[in-house]
């Protein structure tokens, strides 16, 4: 275990950014992600989540472990973290009501 939160985000985003669905790769990185869960910060969650739901990888246990993170934090994310965050859930066809539900409430309040 080598790699820290941010480095597993950073792999993740690299190979969704190239498009590659290096399919040994996630299932790995969704494990060790969700054992470092705490140690991501808003930013961190945002992009991995994207990352996944970018290549359509479905990772049941990361998904529940980055939303039960991302609702405790809502509050430090920033639009565009929280845009991201959104889009990965909505484009995973994962509901989270108590996640939406945060990030709306968060998002009316930075919009007010």
């Amino acid at each position: 275990q080598d790699f820290e939160a941010l480095h597993l985000c950073k792999l993740a985003w690299a190979y969704a950014s190239l498009g590659d669905k290096e399919l040994e790769l996630f299932p790995v990185l969704a494990e060790a992600a969700v054992h470092k869960i705490r140690d991501f910060s808003p930013r961190d969650l945002s992009a991995l989540i994207w990352s996944f739901a970018k290549l359509d990888v479905d990772a049941p246990s990361l998904a529940d472990g980055v939303a039960a993170q991302a609702t405790a934090l809502m509050k430090e994310f920033n639009a565009q973290d929280l845009a991201n965050l959104a889009w990965a859930f909505a484009r995973l066809g994962r509901e989270r009501p108590a996640l939406f539900e945060e990030a709306a409430r968060t998002a009316i309040s930075k919009l007010q």
